[in-house]
């Protein structure tokens, strides 16, 4: 059943008779207001463009519903469904790929490739770029201003030890002045507040300075000036002494582990809300994925709320073409096919049920784990379609 917008606010009550449930769902710019029997106001549930189950409750009650102008489909039962509520779509049409270096390929630094950061180790990296140029590392950074996440392989050196990826390398020759405090000039620095730097020089660097030390952009005093600390925060350092030689400054993204090969990586992830698949309604995962080609097997997983709905390995194969549907059954159980079906039919493997509370938000995954170095797996593309 409907209540319809109108040009004032609505008051609708609705009796949930012992053992019922109630759903509501609405859309529309303004928020509804759900309230069950005498709860403060400060137990009123608010929806805007959701949906909603209540109950069920030991005895009668009465519900409120206060509609500013949205449209509100509602129904009341032992398994009540809102059939013409919309469903939800989530997911992502933009490719990401993921390429995994080998196990020796560890004790990272990084120096300058042509204005791009090169990550240099003491071990082979065993990647091609026939095969994994364009494709992404994925890169977790400590202690420096870079984010942990994918990064574009722009070059695997012949070399074995040294692979370029899609960041810039920024440094500058800088001077510093002994004072307190000690002011850092660096033409078009382009710093904020807390990024990370550090020093190298020629010679010797004013007292209180060190090289190899982590330093903080206190404040930026211009565009091309700024002091440092010690620690994001703390006091803006004093320069005293002298110094000596050619100052240089690089922006400092901390240190880098490259995430490697047989290790699973979250290609793409997204927050199913608490309530979008009410009870009897689903959830129908489409997603396709291309591999390299090769008798080494590439993982492939799906979980939501943290539990699996698809763990496959596949290998000799190009591409996967994957369908899931899982369906509520209430009491915080979700049965989905097996989780090493790729698709739907007939089947001798039995119906997988999992433990997830779908009245709130979840967290849906696809992770891959490619086993050798050098392989390559891309999710093109996925999408959720939830109803209620």
């Amino acid at each position: 059943m409907f209540i319809y917008p109108t040009a004032v606010s609505t008051e609708k009550e609705i009796l949930i008779p012992r053992g019922s449930y109630l759903s509501v769902g609405s859309i529309g710019d303004q928020p509804t207001l759900v309230q069950i029997g005498l709860q403060t106001p400060t137990g009123v549930v608010e929806l805007l463009s959701r949906a909603q189950t209540f109950g069920p409750y030991a005895n009668d009650r009465v519900a409120t519903i206060y509609n500013r102008g949205a449209t509100v489909e509602y129904d009341v039962g032992a398994q009540p469904t809102l059939r013409a509520f919309p469903a939800l779509v989530l997911g992502s049409l933009t490719p990401v790929s993921i390429v995994q270096a080998a196990a020796t390929f560890t004790t990272l630094t990084y120096d300058d490739d042509a204005g791009n950061v090169k990550l240099v180790s003491a071990g082979v990296h065993g990647l091609t770029n026939t095969v994994s140029q364009g494709s992404d590392l994925f890169i977790t950074w400590t202690g420096g201003t870079a984010a942990t996440g994918f990064y574009e392989l722009l070059d695997a050196d012949t070399a074995t030890d040294e692979v370029t990826i899609d960041l810039p390398y920024i440094d500058a020759t800088v001077t510093i002045t002994i004072a307190a405090p000690g002011v850092v000039t660096w033409t078009s620095h382009g710093l904020s507040v807390n990024d990370t730097i550090r020093f190298t020089t020629t010679g010797a660097l004013p007292t209180g300075l060190a090289i190899n030390t982590t330093y903080y952009v206190k404040e930026v005093l211009s565009a091309n000036t700024f002091t440092v600390s010690a620690s994001a925060g703390g006091a803006a350092i004093t320069t005293s002494g002298t110094q000596s030689g050619t100052q240089t400054a690089l922006v400092w993204y901390g240190v880098p582990v490259v995430t490697l090969a047989n290790s699973a990586v979250t290609l793409g992830s997204v927050t199913v809300p608490g309530w979008a698949m009410g009870v009897g309604g689903g959830m129908e995962i489409d997603a396709l994925l291309t591999l390299t080609n090769s008798a080494t097997a590439k993982n492939l997983g799906m979980s939501y709320g943290g539990s699996a709905v698809l763990t496959v390995s596949a290998a000799n194969n190009a591409s996967a073409c994957v369908q899931k549907l899982m369906c509520n059954r209430g009491n915080n159980q979700i049965i989905t096919n097996s989780v090493n079906m790729v698709g739907h039919g007939l089947s001798v493997v039995d119906n997988t049920l999992i433990t997830v509370d779908a009245t709130v938000d979840q967290t849906f995954a696809i992770t891959a784990q490619p086993a050798a170095a050098n392989n390559v797996v891309k999710l093109e593309a996925f999408k959720i379609h939830i109803t209620f």
